[in-house]
Order: structure tokens, then C-alpha cells, then sequence
């Protein structure tokens, strides 16, 4: 045994001689805690490496147009792999409104030949697109089914794609992201909405981001006598678990010309909606709540004997929330507010013995108010006293000129904080001078170091610089861009490396930057794939003559080709950024041409 001086009077027992379970197990918990460990113990012995390939392929994400499916399905079936599958992510063509290609109808046939075979398969999460009618069909009654509803009437055959949906025991997860603009898209897509609402008994989570358009050249109204689904006649939906009501505006009472009760845009006679969801609606087994909606969530608080998670949006009014606090009927496990003055320390105490997450962040602003809600040396020391089961943390800090020392000191007193995350403000009142000291990589090491110096049980950090605010309506300028594209973020975790962790090392990683070249490989994916007029000897060819010694320049041969050379700018403005900070707007191009 490791660190016996003297004579083994027993022999180590190899890990392989444990049971097939236990390695199971074993195997398991690397894969969730540790990837890099379990593909380490994969190298060393054959049977080891089996297990590990088996846990490795529960999880499995497939993007439908990238060049990697057609291997993947390969390895999982020259491996017999096709029972250790749990859960697939099935990415899509997002938004909808893309021709089905050769190449994607190809990969969904075979997708629709492979998926069959995996008889362990417990949920299919289809991302970007409605799902295909032909992987609907072979779908077992054992797996859930999370889809989404995308797009706008104009560019995807909206009535089809909701049809599909009716009456599917699968479906266990919508998410319905939909824009219209006049008054007979609503009246049809509402329609089919509430029927797929209806009609699927299985249906555990419903996310409605559903409305006119946010932004644009003129802002729309909504028609007189909209009242959004229009549930009447003791409809019942099934009891939802999680309900994330982005966009949608509930129903208003509405008179119609021959008659004295309300009625809505399909000729149905309703009540108040808000009044219909919170009488009629089952919301006993309601987890997780994220709405700006404050009457309705107000009116229902009582009845939410379930409820652990609550994300409040912009509109909630100061009392309001406080009050709904006090009254929700069950302690909730996550807290999630715009500022802590919405929800008061008292609303919090509330929840003080079962609290585990509080997230206090809200997007910056034009008019200098962001830094009147950040968090202060006062109120952490509140919060910590009050709230002993804290896990994880996020807080707006302000820095002016200097890095707030006192509040990351204060941070230590968080005795079982092991995730924390700190949003900086960019400075959006001057954009030729940006808020210091600016966060790059350099900077985010020294902090990090600095908060695990006062924090050792800290696992995570997760360090922003600026949240950009929406850019709202009217024609905008090139300069409304730049918030988003000098924004930043930062994440320091413990390293999985063997070395490392003896020696408490973390790594840093910038995300924007990874989502950069994601976005970079997914393009040149897309560009072999359509076959367009650019190869890829010409793309390199190009590229290596056109190579740019910065983010700023002009646009070369290789933009008159393709979509790559946007997205080679903005991976290449991301890591400037990262590396020294937002760019004195005067100095800055945008590149949205």
C-alpha cells in the first residue's frame, strides 16, 4: 500500500476484479464529475475501455448538417454502443426557414434508421427546428420528447409544423419561440399552439416567447381583442412542472361588437386569462417558475405547494415581489432578481433555511443607473449571515478605477459558496472610454487568484465584463453594436489534469471566445456541405493571402465567397478583447455588413 515502509502482508486488489456495477457506477460518476479522468482509466485495459465507451456514449449531441454524424452513428454501431445511449441532442437547421438540402434529408434518413436501435433511450432533445415527421413516427413510448417551435408565419410552414405535434404522447418539453406581426398570424398560430397545449398529456414544460417584434424601425401594438391562447369551457392543460414565460402577453378583456362578453381573435368567448390559468390550471406540481408577469404569478403564489425555482424579470415592481415572496407556499432551493433592492433582505429570509442560489444580475443601461444596484459590502454581509445553505452566487460589483478588494474579501464569510459569479459593468455612458480596470485575460487570473486565496472551497468562477441592454426600436448606428461585441467573460475552474490537482491549479477559459470557433467550424461545415462555388484549397489559399494582422480591415476576396470571413472577424475581435479589453469606439469598426 502507498506510503507502507515495511513488508505487504496483502495483496492490492485490482479494480477490475470489482463487480460489473460497482465499475459501472465508478465509471459513471467520472463521466459526471471528471471526463478527462474516465477517458484516462479508458487506456488501462481493454475492458476498462469498454465501460468507459459505454458511459461516454449516454450523453450523445449530433448536429444534423455537420461532416461528424455520419461517423458517429458509425463508431456507436461497430461498437454495439446503440443500448448505452440515454439521451440524444439532435441539433437543427435553427430558426426554420432553410430548404431541406441532399445532405440533410440524408442524415435524417439515417437518423431515422439508427434511432430505433437504441432501445436504453430515455429523452431526445430536438434543437433549431420543428421536429420531422419522420423521426416523430419511430419514437418509443418509453422516451420524452423536448421541441422547439421556431421562427416567424412568413418563413416556415407554421400550421404543419404545430400539427405534427398534436395529440404526441412523447412530447414532454415545448419551447415555443415565435414572432408575428399581424393580427391573422396570431389568430392561426395561437390556434395550433393551444391545440399541441391541449392535446399532449405528457407536457411537463412549456416556454412561450411569443410576440411581436422586439425591435425594428417601428414598434406594433397589439390588436384590440387579443387574448392570447384563449382557454374557456374548463380547458385544462396537464400539469406543467416547469412553466418560462418569456414573451407573452396574457389575454386582455375585450368587448366584441354584438355582444357584451369578452371574446378573442378566433371568436371564442373568454374571461380575464390571467383569472382562467390561476382558477382552471393544476399548478400543484409546478418546480420552476421564470416570468415577468407579476399579477399572475401574485395571483397563483398560493397555489404553487411545489415550487423551489423562481426567476424574476425586469418588470416586477418592488412591493410586489416582496409580497409574492412572503406568500409562495413552498421554500425555494433558487432565487433568481434583477437587483436585491426588488427583492428585499426580507423577502429572502423567507427562504433562508433551504436557499441554495441566488443570482442578483440585470442587464446594464444607458442611463447610468446600473451601478446604484450593484451589490454593497453591507448587504453581502447580510446576505451571509442570513443565508447559511448559499452554493453558488451572482452579483452585479461596480469598479471604479480600482478592483473592490473589500468585497471580495467579503465573499470568505460564505462558508459553503463553492460557484460564484461577479458581472462588471462595461460603461455604456462613455464608449470612447471604457470602465477600468478592464477584465482580460491577465486581469481574470489576478482576480481569480485573489478570490481563492480568501475562498479555497471555491470551484467555479465566472468573472463578465458588460450585458448589453436590447437595442430596442429606430434604425440603429454602427456604434449600437459595440456593447455586445466588447463584451467579455472569463471562467476559472479546478483542472481535471492528475498533476494539476495535486497542486490546486485552476484553468481559465474565455466562452465567447470557444462560441467563436464553434460558430467559425459550424460555417465552414455548412459551406462543404451546400457545395458552394469555394473550395477549400481557394478558402485556405485565400485566406493565407488575405491573412489580417488585426480584426480591422477591409474586406478581402474571401467575403465576396462565403459567410466564413464574418466569422473569422468576430472570433478575431473576440480574442482581442479577451486579451486587451474593449476597443475606444473612435478606433472601432463594426461588422454587421
Amino acid at each position: 500500500m502507498m506510503g507502507y515502509k515495511g513488508k505487504a502482508t496483502t495483496s492490492v486488489t485490482s479494480l477490475c476484479s470489482l463487480p460489473r456495477d460497482i465499475l459501472f457506477s465508478i465509471s459513471d460518476i467520472l463521466q459526471r464529475e471528471s471526463p478527462t479522468s474516465l477517458s484516462s482509466l479508458s487506456l488501462v485495459n481493454s475492458q476498462l475501455h469498454r465501460l468507459a465507451q459505454y458511459c461516454q456514449h449516454q450523453h450523445v449531441r449530433i448536429e444534423i448538417l455537420g461532416d461528424t454524424l455520419i461517423k458517429r452513428c458509425a463508431i456507436i454501431e461497430s461498437n454495439g454502443l446503440e443500448a448505452a445511449v440515454r439521451q440524444l441532442t439532435l441539433v437543427d437547421i435553427p430558426g426554420g426557414n432553410m430548404q431541406p438540402c441532399s445532405k440533410y434529408r440524408q442524415h435524417i434518413d439515417m437518423i431515422g434508421r439508427v434511432l430505433p436501435r437504441f432501445t436504453g433511450l430515455k429523452s431526445l432533445d430536438y434543437r433549431g427546428n420543428s421536429v420531422p415527421a419522420a423521426i416523430l413516427s419511430i419514437l418509443a413510448p418509453q422516451v420524452t420528447l423536448s421541441a422547439t417551435f421556431p421562427g416567424s408565419p412568413k418563413t416556415s410552414p407554421a400550421d404543419e409544423l404545430l400539427m405534427r405535434l398534436y395529440n404526441n404522447e412523447n412530447l414532454s418539453t415545448l419551447n415555443v419561440q415565435f414572432t408575428w406581426i399581424h393580427e391573422s398570424e396570431c389568430r392561426r398560430i395561437m390556434r395550433h399552439l393551444k391545440e399541441v397545449i391541449l392535446t399532449c398529456p405528457n407536457l411537463k414544460s412549456l416556454t412561450l416567447d411569443v410576440s411581436q417584434p422586439t425591435s425594428g424601425c417601428v414598434p406594433s401594438s397589439q390588436p384590440i381583442e387579443y387574448v392570447g391562447l384563449g382557454f374557456e369551457y374548463g380547458e385544462k392543460i396537464a400539469p406543467l412542472e416547469e412553466l418560462i414565460l418569456l414573451n407573452y402577453g396574457f389575454g386582455r378583456a375585450s368587448r366584441s361588437p354584438t355582444s357584451d362578453v369578452p371574446s378573442d381573435v378566433t371568436g371564442i368567448v373568454v374571461a380575464n386569462e390571467i383569472d382562467y390559468w390561476v382558477e382552471s390550471f393544476d399548478w400543484s406540481r409546478l418546480k420552476k417558475l421564470k416570468t415577468g408577469y407579476e399579477k399572475f404569478a401574485l395571483k397563483a403564489a398560493s397555489q404553487f405547494t411545489a415550487l423551489e425555482e423562481v426567476h424574476i424579470l425586469n418588470s416586477w415592481r418592488n412591493p410586489t415581489m416582496h409580497e409574492f415572496l412572503n406568500q409562495v407556499a413552498n421554500s425555494l432551493r433558487t432565487i433568481s432578481a434583477p437587483t436585491l433592492r426588488q427583492v428585499s433582505l426580507d423577502g429572502l429570509m423567507c427562504h433562508a433555511g433551504t436557499l441554495e442560489t441566488l443570482r442578483l444580475h440585470r442587464a446594464e443601461d444607458h442611463q447610468g443607473t446600473w451601478q446604484g444596484d450593484c451589490i454593497d459590502l453591507d448587504s453581502l454581509g447580510q446576505l451571509q449571515s442570513g443565508l447559511p445553505c448559499l452554493r453558488e452566487l451572482s452579483v452585479d460589483i461596480a469598479r471604479s478605477g480600482r478592483w473592490p478588494l473589500t468585497v471580495f474579501d467579503a465573499f470568505a464569510g460564505f462558508n459553503r459558496l463553492r460557484i460564484l459569479d461577479i458581472w462588471f459593468e462595461l460603461g455604456l455612458q462613455d464608449f470612447e472610454h471604457p470602465v477600468e480596470p478592464q477584465l482580460t485575460f491577465d486581469t481574470a487570473r489576478d482576480v481569480c487568484e485573489y478570490l481563492r486565496s480568501r475562498c479555497p472551497k471555491l470551484q467555479r468562477m465566472h468573472l463578465h465584463s458588460g450585458h448589453a441592454p436590447p437595442i430596442g426600436f429606430g434604425f440603429p448606428s454602427v456604434q449600437a453594436f459595440w456593447p455586445e461585441q466588447n463584451s467579455t467573460s472569463f471562467v476559472c475552474e479546478r483542472s481535471e489534469r492528475d498533476d494539476a490537482v495535486a497542486n490546486d491549479r485552476f484553468i481559465i477559459t474565455c466562452p465567447r471566445l470557444e462560441q467563436r470557433e464553434k460558430s467559425l467550424r459550424r460555417e465552414e461545415e455548412r459551406e462543404r456541405g451546400n457545395r458552394k462555388p469555394i473550395g477549400a484549397q481557394l478558402r485556405n489559399h485565400l485566406h493565407k493571402t488575405f491573412k489580417p494582422t488585426s480584426y480591422r480591415r477591409r474586406k478581402t476576396a474571401e467575403d465576396a465567397f462565403s459567410t466564413i470571413g464574418r466569422s473569422r472577424r468576430l472570433r478575431n475581435e473576440a480574442s482581442l478583447v479577451a486579451q486587451q479589453g474593449p476597443t475606444p469606439v473612435s478606433l472601432w469598426e463594426g461588422h454587421y455588413w
